[in-house]
């Protein structure tokens, strides 16, 4: 990735309006030398948004982001998986940096990471198939209570609104919920996908809670990453021309280039059970979250490439310990019991360190002796796990509110179009109703890069000077808004 600072012209309403981007962070096409050479095996993704759209859905992306390290692809919703050979072995080295002995880089931004579980395998009979025994790399959510293990989901095809059902082995059922920015069918198509089943599909894996909510603060959707062990976690980043990883368990020693970071000494059994890998040559990546809104859609890995490590003899004495909280609420409301817990973990083991609890303010939460956490009353409080006397933790803010009737934003969605989802030159805004309000496009780094007004009933954001990559667009009138996701080309 580079660091460019540009102006812009969008074109609105026959208007030129001059923006400044400031230091906007894209992918570029110089890959690094250590970018891992990957062979497609199996493209099999689940139903979702992006499924059947040529630009990032269809088996031939997958293929072109594996063979030839270009673009992306996603993986659908939960349990959707690619399946990859590693043209030359990766080895489990402890002398690479921070452990880490390679990297998987998604399309996660700030407030916006899409998990993906990492498999691993090793070819033991070197027959380049891979046909021998799967170890999950065991990330920081593995351990906690909400993560379901041995999870079954089955996907039928669509529904009359479109919607995709599904229904698990916990009894539980729900849809993937359609938009109006994807008007087409979210299951794989047979156009695409010839020996996908057409009537329905089932996968199975680990299920790992949620992190996704409405934040009122920034009034959008957010997607919290996880500590460490994910693909499409942490945001990657174009440092010096150098690849280092980053540190999973905290502070660099040196800059690192972000990413997710894995430890083949993570990788678990069938039964929860460490194994001792000296290589690996194959990984599969599947979606690991069930969650849906209609206003973003579908929580849906997106998978970019692979880095593989060298060690780096500047990296020493570093952080090796960490702690992690189960996810909990954005908001709380007064009177409400949250059940807490945290792993702490050294080199990404999980230990037996007892856990230190503290509240910021004793006045908006307390802690009971059965480790929940009591809302008091309105207001902010910091909730912290530590270990080592402090010096490591992991802490999350939550708002406490008092209970209301207000509609929550997924019921107050903008009816506004907004297309095409695959933006080549303009994105067009259909405004029949000609509603007043507001037009934010956001970077993948989180900035706002454009801000403009809903103006007539139909109008024109030129996207020809903007770099590749993913943006957000969200749209408010009043307390209504419509937020989804574009891909310039």
């Amino acid at each position: 990735m580079k660091n460019f600072k540009k102006v812009f012209l969008f074109k609105e309403n026959s208007k030129h309006i001059a923006l400044s981007f400031f230091s906007i962070l894209f992918f570029c096409s110089q890959s690094f030398s250590q970018q891992q050479d990957l062979s497609l095996i199996e493209y099999k993704p689940a139903p979702g948004q992006f499924i059947n759209e040529t630009g990032i859905g269809i088996p031939s992306v997958a293929e072109n982001v594996v063979n030839n390290k270009k673009g992306m692809i996603s993986l659908g919703a939960y349990g959707g998986y690619i399946c990859m050979k590693l043209n030359k072995p990766i080895y489990n080295k402890k002398e690479n940096p921070y452990g880490v002995d390679f990297v998987v880089v998604g399309n996660a931004f700030t407030n916006s990471s899409e998990p993906g579980i990492i498999m691993v395998q090793k070819d033991d009979n070197n027959n380049g198939k891979p046909d021998g025994t799967w170890y999950e790399i065991a990330g920081s959510a593995h351990y906690f209570s909400s993560t379901v293990k041995n999870y079954q989901i089955t996907y039928s095809r669509q529904d009359a609104n479109g919607n995709i059902p599904w229904k698990d082995n916990q009894g539980e059922a729900g849809l993937v919920l359609a938009n109006s920015m994807h008007p087409h069918d979210f299951y794989p198509s047979s156009d695409y996908f010839s020996d996908y089943p057409q009537n329905e599909v089932s996968f199975t894996g680990t299920c790992l809670p949620s992190r996704s909510g409405y934040d009122d603060d920034t009034e959008l959707w957010v997607n919290r990453r996880f500590k460490f062990g994910y693909c499409d976690n942490f945001s990657f980043r174009y440092t010096n021309g150098r690849f280092i990883p980053s540190n999973p368990y905290g502070k660099d020693v040196i800059p690192g280039s972000g990413g997710d970071g894995i430890d083949i000494s993570w990788a678990i059994d069938e039964n929860g059970l460490s194994v001792n890998l000296d290589r690996i040559d194959f990984v599969k990546i599947y979606t690991g979250v069930n969650y849906s809104n209609p206003l973003l859609g579908e929580v849906s890995t997106e998978f970019k490439g692979i880095y593989r490590t060298e060690p780096v003899p500047e990296i020493t004495n570093y952080d090796n310990r960490t702690v992690s909280i189960i996810p909990l609420p954005i908001e709380a409301t007064v009177g409400k019991s949250l059940k807490i817990e945290a792993v702490p973990f050294s080199d990404g083991i999980p230990t037996k360190t007892a856990i230190e609890w503290s509240v910021d303010n004793h006045k908006i939460a307390q802690i009971t002796e059965n480790s929940t956490l009591e809302i008091l009353s309105e207001g902010y409080v910091k909730l912290k796990a530590s270990v080592d006397d402090g010096q490591t933790y992991d802490e999350v803010s939550i708002k406490c509110i008092k209970p209301t009737g207000i509609c929550k934003p997924e019921t107050q969605k903008l009816e506004i179009k907004v297309y095409p989802t695959q933006v080549k030159d303009y994105l067009i805004i259909e405004n029949g109703l000609n509603r007043k309000g507001t037009i934010d496009i956001i970077s993948l780094a989180g900035q706002l890069i454009y801000h403009g007004t809903l103006q007539g009933q139909q109008q024109r954001v030129d996207f020809n000077a903007v770099p590749k990559g993913m943006y957000l667009v969200k749209l408010c009138s009043g307390k209504q808004q419509y937020i989804q996701k574009i891909l310039v080309q």
